[in-house]
């Protein structure tokens, strides 16, 4: 969408993501992530009352790739109950730090399906799930997902399956920033995808597959993906499902391998099946 889309797309899709990123963040403020201590030698805690973020968008990888992400910089100081700024604890937060990026993909593809675009839904390295725009050629999207290729195959090299072990390869593999242009880094992303839709153009010919058959096969491969990493009940009932019909069933299903869990795990597994169909909010209530 960086390359090709309109100003009134970038501008509806810009909404979408800050939506989306001041609802995770207000989340985080409100379920009590982030610590604050008092007390002599820190001995009292107590969840921050409120909280200071700094955000930064970028739109590259360090490959120079589209990416659009959002770096957020937490202030080391939070105000407490009683009023008073104190320095804070993340422990809580990266114990929740997969559960709070479902909950940001999931607030994201429901702003981006409420601003008209139609999504497909994806699986993760990690097993939780994410989106894509179905407007987008998936040939495309892998074109220009290098990086994550990189990072995969080191990870293979390497034996590493733990994402403590994913984030080291991740920063330890990073090229160094790199200033270019950006009337020439558009240029190259243009040709890029000039490139590759005509492969996937030529491919088409070449099998003699015709536009809608295209698109029926494209719609095929979407319920399929989405459909592989659902649990076999979810999988079956999901789509006629209501969040809270969806909510009792990951109950049920998680009942049968844990005695005891907590509520971020459970609403983390009905994000998991409801990306782009239920807001944090919706599914807390």
């Amino acid at each position: 969408m960086l390359i090709n889309a309109s100003v009134e797309e970038k501008r509806a899709l810009d909404k979408a993501l800050n939506n989306a990123l001041s609802k995770t963040l207000s989340f985080v403020e409100k379920e009590g992530f982030i610590i604050t201590r008092s007390q002599k030698g820190g001995t009292e805690r107590e969840p921050a009352d409120k909280l200071t973020f700094a955000t930064f968008k970028h739109t590259t990888n360090r490959n120079l790739e589209p990416q659009v992400h959002v770096h957020c910089f937490l202030a080391n100081a939070a105000k407490g109950k009683d009023g008073k700024y104190r320095s804070i604890v993340l422990d809580t937060l990266f114990e929740n730090n997969k559960f709070i990026g479902q909950v940001f993909r999931n607030e994201l593809a429901l702003e981006v399906k409420n601003s008209g675009y139609d999504i497909r839904t994806t699986k993760l390295s990690d097993g939780s799930s994410s989106f894509e725009l179905t407007k987008i050629n998936p040939k495309l999207i892998e074109a220009f997902s290098t990086r994550r290729k990189e990072i995969e195959r080191l990870c293979k090299e390497l034996g590493v399956t733990t994402k403590e072990g994913r984030d080291a390869v991740v920063i330890n593999s990073r090229k160094a920033k790199r200033l270019v242009k950006e009337e020439d880094l558009l240029n190259t992303w243009k040709e890029v995808q000039s490139n590759i839709l005509k492969k996937v153009e030529k491919e088409e010919q070449l099998h003699k597959v015709d536009s809608q058959e295209l698109e029926q096969n494209k719609s095929i491969f979407s319920k399929i993906i989405d459909k592989l990493f659902k649990a076999e009940e979810i999988e079956e009932k999901q789509m006629s499902l209501t969040t809270k019909e969806l909510a009792m069933l990951c109950i049920e299903d998680v009942s049968y391998t844990e005695s005891v869990f907590t509520q971020p795990e459970l609403i983390s597994r009905v994000l998991k099946y409801s990306i782009g169909n239920a807001s944090t909010t919706e599914i807390q209530k």
